[in-house]
């Protein structure tokens, strides 16, 4: 198997980050996320959890929808930021898969009337800090690390406010 081979089956496994949604998405955004660098794991209620070098956690929740994510999964990373044991310690990402069933290239679709994030979903994390992050991206940087990229690692820890 030559090396182009090799690398579409390898991102054959990585596909479910462009369509999928609910657990089967958080699975393969788990798998994704630790070989570039990013040791995340399930912690319930929570979809992963990251330590964070230093002392702290970054709680990352996952969503999958066929519009626009919503503030409501904004509010549900900052009820889980405030039930941590250190919530002045504990940061928040949204990792998403918006408009799931449209093609990677056309979202949001033509016409739409928002972006990916919702207006008030976008203000909340600007406000809390958070991180706002699309499984396309995800899938991307995947590509880049199967690909061999060296730097790849260092730009999803960036992505994500991990140092």
């Amino acid at each position: 198997m030559d090396g182009k081979e090799r690398e579409r089956k390898e991102l054959l496994a990585y596909q479910g980050l462009l369509w999928l949604e609910g657990r089967p998405l958080e699975i393969v955004v788990e798998k994704a996320l630790n070989p570039l660098g990013v040791s995340a794991r399930p912690k319930p209620p929570v979809d992963l959890v990251c330590s964070v070098p230093g002392g702290g956690e970054l709680l990352i929740e996952i969503e999958g929808t066929t519009g626009a994510v919503q503030v409501r999964k904004g509010r549900q990373l900052l009820g889980y930021i405030a039930e941590a044991d250190d919530p002045a310690s504990t940061f928040g990402a949204i990792v998403a898969n918006p408009y799931r069933h449209e093609h990677p290239s056309s979202r949001p679709p033509a016409r739409s009337q928002v972006a990916l994030f919702s207006a008030q979903l976008e203000s909340l994390a600007t406000r809390q800090q958070w991180k706002l992050l699309t499984t396309t991206q995800l899938f991307e940087w995947v590509r880049r690390y199967l690909n061999g990229d060296g730097q790849v690692a260092d730009e999803v820890r960036d992505a994500l406010g991990l140092p």
